[in-house]
């Protein structure tokens, strides 16, 4: 069998924030190296762990096991000279670096790798990026995901906001360098030169949500709503033996669904098909919908409203999807084993290739289980040579380490590099609807690969824009009466949907039939994310398609798979939430009702994942001429990336529960009120050392002297009054002020900031993270630019959103050849709109 990422060598230097991005380079066949310092990785000491396994704590981590899955480990003092000399010629054997810890801490940077080593992809994932007023702050998930702007809103409004469960800012900025190194590595493939590939977790989180143009198009704060999205009825709703969760968005749903509560008088006339409007009016709709579903169990109201392919889901806790039969059937949680743990199950890859491109579930490394196979392997030591490197110490077997909690110490977000040069902002020039020729100066990596985009609404769009992010070529496919129902609001379609091409074409007659072929056989990619079955009736199938494109990619995104006994299942981002369990665990833990977020999150976790996996199937194609199918059911790509937790409960049988911003490891942890109306801020303090600096910055009250206090241990025994006494303190200053206060003595710390602050951001506005484009339809809007920074490769060109066949002119003229007189025809004859 031939994995996706055959040939490709990674040195995984990463802490916790980069642990995901080498679980899925592993997983897709990369030789992944993972390198621990003395004292070992800090997921080692963080739960859930085995209570079945007998053995030390550092090997009985199941977080530790699910990110480091088929990798191997190296344990070495990179402090010491002999270490640095090995870690440098461990670089120079390797394609890539990931780090998400100062490489200056283990005797290196990774400026000093570039400047040594110019075909090395350097991966760098920090909190902030590697410039900017911010970019030596410490960042901890829960201080990222404050100052990203989701944190704000998410929660109860009556309670602090709370963080995502499952260190979410940590796995999709995870998942983001794994498709920006990816992408460095596709380059390198055609001209030889390596580069930095540079994540900020702040930015890769601010730019989902539409946070920063909600703010520029009306100055429309975002506040929490508890469960209730911006869609509405959108949230989760009582029953008979639990709850189950709505999402409404078009009328055509809105009439079914009202049909199905009962038809209330109240609920009659055409103002209610808008959504905002019902949003308003959620107070005069919620009655009746409550007092149907507490009438019902669970079970039967989503099959009711199922049958009327109505998106409605239960709510789930972990167990519950497990259990699920849809997913049993399509074997979404896969067998693993571990030397001391044994065999257990995790969930899978997300995606499926055919050909097969995945490798076999692999276990996870001891600590130095690798040491000698490796230096043997890539630097030809003798065994005389590591004989000596362990005794001296430079190698390791076993970790310099304490128990769990007592001074593990940190691999943290940090950015001891050299300033990165920030990106300027651009001024768009608006462009009118029509047969026009789009602007073909070169630019970006990606310049030369075409993508047909068949998609509506968020995930697959969203895929598509990461991809023209970076010179892509990717073409909109639409029809006049098969649009994408994201255009109803055209600030927030211009947020996915920009930098790319419209081309409009009716594929239900025999000539957009022909058509569609032809532009497939000058295409690599096809991406597609209709409701299960529509694809296909519209002819877009990979069997049908490669044979226009035997080498064709395509890659397609329905909410729950292809197959299985739920594949008809309707289910939006919010929905899966939901069904997978992540809306109960985001949530304090004395919550009556499942908040979680009004975001809907999976689609960006199911997008950046989606990028993933074409990349890796180019570098395939690359390699070996094939190319392949690819699907990716949004559901196990949100099971994926709360992997831990449902490690934890199918090893131990524990259904987790919510923590709200608690940590299991770490006190004080949190988020606390400070002086001004809704403002909070974050605290993580993860050593003693930390704690003591806290204490000192301050001013040292008696009670940070407080025995009590003086452990991580007992910290955590005394949580509940210490992030007391630790809001007494926040409470007299502005969550700024809390921020520098504390980052400047060393402490991890962060506002937790809302779409206003997110947009005037100084460090984001230092970093030109913003983008200015003027969408004929709306005016000039501010928005997030690519997430994902390469240090050699400039960005792809940015225009507004295109109309439905604004450049057919360009797509089926210029590409195609048709001339003008047979594009008039088609025209007439409605085949290109």
């Amino acid at each position: 069998m031939t994995a996706a990422l055959d040939g490709i060598r990674v040195l995984n230097l990463a802490g916790p924030a980069g642990a995901y991005c080498g679980h899925l380079l592993a997983a897709l066949g990369a030789d992944v190296i993972k390198v621990e310092p003395p004292e070992g990785d800090r997921l080692r000491y963080q739960p859930p762990f085995s209570a079945t396994a007998e053995g030390p704590d550092f090997e009985r981590s199941l977080a530790f096991a699910y990110h480091h899955a088929g990798q191997r480990a190296v344990a070495l003092n990179g402090a010491t000279p002999e270490g640095r000399d090995l870690l440098l010629r461990l670089a120079g054997a390797v394609d890539a670096v990931l780090e998400s810890a100062p490489l200056g801490s283990r005797g290196i940077s990774g400026d000093e790798l570039l400047e040594r080593f110019p075909s090395l992809v350097v991966m760098s994932i920090t909190g902030f990026g590697l410039s900017g007023p911010y970019s030596r702050f410490q960042a901890p998930d829960i201080v990222a995901f404050a100052m990203s702007g989701l944190m704000f809103i998410a929660g109860d409004p009556a309670k602090a906001p709370v963080v995502a469960p499952g260190q979410q800012a940590y796995v999709l900025g995870s998942t983001q360098a794994a498709y920006g190194g990816l992408m460095a590595l596709f380059d390198r493939r055609a001209t030889g030169k390596g580069q930095r590939v540079e994540v900020s977790l702040q930015e890769v989180m601010a730019a989902t949500e539409h946070l920063v143009v909600r703010y520029s198009r009306e100055a429309d704060l975002s506040r929490r709503h508890g469960g209730q999205s911006t869609m509405a009825p959108g949230n989760s709703y009582p029953c008979r033996d639990g709850w189950i969760h709505v999402f409404i968005t078009t009328p055509q749903h809105w009439h079914a669904f009202r049909r199905w509560i009962g038809d209330p008088d109240v609920l009659q006339g055409d103002a209610w098909d808008d959504s905002t409007f019902r949003r308003h009016n959620i107070d005069i709709i919620d009655p009746f919908i409550v007092a149907y579903t507490s009438a019902h169990t669970r079970d039967e109201l989503v099959a009711e409203a199922q049958a009327l392919h109505l998106p409605v889901v239960p709510v789930n806790h972990l167990d519950d999807f497990v259990a699920h039969p849809h997913f049993a059937v399509r074997g979404t949680f896969v067998e693993t084993s571990h030397p001391i743990m044994g065999s257990f199950r995790v969930p899978g890859p997300p995606y499926r290739f055919e050909p097969a491109l995945l490798v076999p579930p692999r276990p996870a490394p001891l600590f130095g289980q690798h040491n000698r196979e490796v230096l043997g392997e890539l630097l030809g030591l003798g065994e005389r040579q590591l004989d000596e490197l362990h005794a001296g110490g430079i190698l390791l077997s076993q970790p310099r380490q304490a128990e769990p909690g007592q001074g593990a110490p940190p691999l943290r977000l940090s950015a001891s590099h050299a300033v990165a040069r920030a990106r300027a902002s651009r001024l768009i020039t608006p462009q009118p609807v029509g047969d026009q020729r789009p602007e073909t100066k070169d630019s970006g990596l990606f310049h030369g690969l075409r993508i047909l985009e068949f998609c509506a609404h968020y995930a697959g769009p969203v895929a598509g824009l990461l991809l023209a992010n970076h010179g892509a070529q990717v073409i909109k496919v639409e029809s006049a009466t098969f649009p994408d129902n994201g255009r109803h609001n055209m600030a927030f379609f211009c947020d996915f949907s920009h930098s790319k091409l419209g081309a409009g074409l009716n594929l239900k007659t025999e000539m957009g039939q022909l058509l569609l072929q032809r532009l497939v056989a000058a295409s690599d990619v096809v991406i597609e994310n209709y409701a299960v079955g529509v694809a296909g009736r519209l002819g877009i199938d990979y069997e049908r398609l490669r044979r226009a494109r035997p080498d064709l990619i395509m890659l397609h995104l329905p909410a729950l798979g292809h197959w299985g006994p739920s594949r008809d299942w309707v289910a939006l981002g919010p929905n899966l939430m939901a069904f997978t369990g992540m809306t109960h665990l985001w949530s304090h833990p004395d919550a009556v009702r499942p908040v979680g977020s009004q975001t809907p999150y999976p689609d960006y976790v199911a997008a950046s994942h989606a990028v993933v996996a074409v990349l890796a199937a180019l570098h395939h194609r690359a390699r070996t001429g094939e190319g392949c199918e690819i699907e990716l059911a949004q559901a196990e790509a949100t099971a994926a990336v709360l992997g831990p937790l449902f490690a934890g409960y199918l090893v131990n049988g524990e259904v987790p529960r919510p923590m709200g911003n608690a940590s299991p490891v770490d006190a004080p942890h949190g988020c606390y009120r400070c002086q001004g109306d809704d403002a909070w801020c974050t605290i993580a303090v993860e050593t003693d050392e930390e704690w003591q600096a806290f204490g000192r910055a301050i001013g040292e009250p008696t009670w940070t002297h407080d025995p009590r206090f003086a452990t991580a241990a007992g910290r955590l025994a005394n949580r509940e009054e210490l992030d007391r006494l630790v809001e007494e303190w926040t409470a007299n200053y502005t969550p700024r002020q809390v921020m520098w206060i504390l980052q400047r003595a060393g402490v991890p710390a962060g506002a937790v900031q809302s779409n206003e602050d997110l947009f005037y951001d100084v460090h984001l506005r230092e970093r030109g993270f913003f983008t200015r484009i003027d969408q004929p339809e709306v005016g000039p809007l501010e928005y997030p630019g690519p997430s994902i920074r390469l240090s050699a490769t400039p960005p792809g060109r940015v225009q507004p959103a295109p109309g439905i066949g604004q450049h057919n002119g360009y797509v089926f003229g210029e590409l195609l050849g048709l001339d003008p007189e047979e594009l008039r025809r088609l025209t007439a004859e409605s085949v290109l709109v």
